[in-house]
């Protein structure tokens, strides 16, 4: 088995949303999101080999067998726009920073 070894620091992504409508009961919240995470760290590892299939062919293989991502809190900068609901909503968004984070890295290493 092959491996490979990329690391990555310093990333920046960004995220752009012009339209969206979150509704809860009577409540609907309209607007539009720009988001930007800097400083980030990935590192991953790639196992290259080859497989047998079922009917006997010998395939590529590659697997992901470790993952690691790190995306500093305090890099994170979310700017929303919107009606009155966005607006009070913006607000509290520090307290969500959070949460976001531990969802996002969750969802890419698992």
């Amino acid at each position: 088995m092959n491996a490979i070894k990329l690391s990555a620091k310093n990333l920046r992504i960004g995220f752009k949303s012009n339209d969206f409508m979150y509704k809860l009961g009577f409540i609907t919240a309209k607007g539009a999101v720009d988001a930007t995470i800097s400083n980030i760290t990935l590192n991953v590892s790639l196992s290259m080999g080859t497989q047998k299939l079922a009917d006997g062919r010998m395939v590529p293989k590659v697997s992901v067998p470790e993952v690691y991502l790190d995306i500093p809190k305090d890099k994170i900068d979310i700017k929303i726009h919107g009606n009155i609901i966005v607006a009070f909503a913006n607000a509290f968004k520090s307290f969500m920073i959070h949460t976001m984070t531990g969802n996002i890295i969750k969802d890419i290493t698992t």
